[in-house]
């Protein structure tokens, strides 16, 4: 049974099977040449076929005929006549010779085996470490192209542009010396996102990175980090003098203190998200000072999931400093009033840019203002995203959601607009879809909302915007629409 041959080679123990490895073995192997043995390479037969040649040369060499050993003695009395050397010597310096030869060869062999092998494992070592055997192996001898430090640093670039800084950069860092110090340059750490939890979130984390890899960034997301401290983000501000995008969503342990030191001295702030965040950071004054110190920088501030208390003083500072917002995002807001009055001439005017408007499950009232300051009025003319859907349930309330005044007045001029979600949307005329000058529409959500209860507009609705609607939501209609 020892000698059993199967197709992965000759078994060695039937106990211990060993069907297939990387490194070559040490120790007795099978004599076994056959090119169907797991451990088989055709360099083996090579060295041993050149060993037995050498050997077959050596002892042709030492074993000479006595016509060719006469002939070289005569020839050497006839050079020297001198005393003729004894047979033993000549015997004894051939083997020498022989020897010397040998030993040569045998050096070569080994060091050329021993080279073989130890590639061999380095490519043992690497396979395991792409097939996720072991996630722990450091390929310290890995060799890399030899390239300018700058080319290295631009492919980082491309990489880091595509996928972000981490993990990439944190695994780069423990394949050379080269790569650990490309992998530290503050140039690749210009967009960090420290949400998806590939570091700890823990104010040493956070500390560590701002006085080493965080000093050229530009875009930072700590969203979840419910531990987070004022401290450790007023030193990220202190060593980020660049930020322009922040996110400190579901931050529950941040307060008023961290959001006026971000925009304390901070004139380039773009985005700023302050959804789901304790009532003290998202007091009337924080933001107040949020609209006042950013000024016409800010282009986005979300506000989405929060209690606001006297938000409309926050509303007015607004629009009196934010000429360039493009979005505006309350979705899931409580208001310290039973509903936000809302100044809708006013913010048309005031935010000509605005792109995304996201009213959903808010309880907003517009202003009473007369027809012709309604008929003169700017309009949202870059306006593409207009949320007011409210809860959906089985059961609509009557009056449920926003009404037809704020609706036709929002859609005043909104020519761009792409999305439109009104669902669970109760109390609005469906014909005042009909009036809206929207012009390619590409998502419809309307589940549950006026349009469902009434068949006869839904048609001319839908051949209105037939040649640009991509997504459309009807699930609660009772007969599917026949155009």
């Amino acid at each position: 049974m020892s000698g059993e041959r199967g197709i992965l080679g000759v078994r060695k123990d039937p106990k211990n099977q060993l069907l297939f490895m990387f490194k070559v073995r040490e120790g007795e192997e099978w004599p076994s040449s056959d090119s169907g043995d797991s451990d088989y390479s055709p360099e083996q037969d090579s060295r041993t076929v050149a060993d037995h040649s050498d050997d077959s040369e050596d002892e042709s060499t030492t074993k000479s005929s006595p016509k060719q050993s006469s002939r070289r003695q005569n020839s050497n009395n006839s050079a020297r006549p001198t005393r003729k050397p004894s047979r033993k010597r000549t015997l004894k310096q051939k083997d020498s010779k022989t020897k010397t030869k040998r030993q040569k060869r045998s050096n070569t062999n080994h060091t050329a085996s021993s080279s073989k092998t130890s590639s061999q494992r380095q490519e043992a070592s690497e396979t395991r470490h792409l097939n996720g055997e072991s996630s722990v192996i450091v390929l310290s001898n890995a060799t890399v192209p030899h390239l300018p430090p700058e080319l290295w640093l631009k492919i980082f670039k491309y990489y880091v542009d595509a996928e972000g800084p981490l993990p990439f950069l944190c695994r780069a860092a423990k394949g050379c010396r080269c790569w650990a110090e490309l992998a530290a340059h503050p140039s690749l750490w210009q967009k960090v996102d420290l949400s998806y939890g590939w570091l700890k979130s823990t104010d040493d984390t956070l500390k560590w990175l701002a006085h080493n890899r965080l000093s050229q960034c530009r875009e930072v997301s700590v969203s979840g980090w419910k531990n987070l401290t004022n401290d450790a983000f007023k030193v990220l501000c202190e060593k980020c003098p660049q930020l322009e995008v922040v996110n400190l969503s579901h931050c529950g342990k941040l307060t008023s203190i961290a959001v006026s030191a971000l925009v304390s001295n901070r004139l380039k702030l773009r985005e700023l998200d302050l959804s789901f965040m304790p009532a003290d950071a998202v007091s009337a004054q924080s933001l107040k000072q949020v609209a006042t110190k950013c000024g016409a920088a800010l282009t986005s501030l979300v506000l989405a999931g929060n209690s606001l208390v006297g938000f409309n003083l926050v509303l007015n500072a607004i629009m009196d400093n934010c000429p360039n917002l493009e979005t505006l995002d309350l979705c899931n807001c409580r208001f310290s009033t039973d509903f936000l009055i809302l100044n809708v001439e006013r913010l048309q005017a005031s935010c000509p840019s605005l792109r995304i408007l996201r009213l959903a499950n808010c309880k907003v009232r517009p202003n009473q203002v007369s027809q012709n300051v309604q008929a003169q009025a700017t309009g949202f003319v870059n306006l593409h995203q207009l949320s007011c859907a409210m809860p959906v349930s089985d059961s609509p309330t009557i009056g449920n959601g926003v009404p037809d005044n704020l609706l036709a007045r929002l859609l005043h001029k909104a020519e761009r607009i792409q999305l439109l979600d009104l669902r669970g949307c109760t109390n609005f005329n469906p014909d005042t879809l009909l009036a809206a000058p929207a012009l390619n529409v590409e998502q419809l959500y309307l589940s549950q909302s006026s349009v469902s209860r009434y068949s006869a507009t839904l048609r001319p609705l839908l051949m209105m915007w037939r040649h640009s609607l991509k997504v459309l939501d009807m699930h609660t209609h009772t007969q599917p629409p026949h155009c």
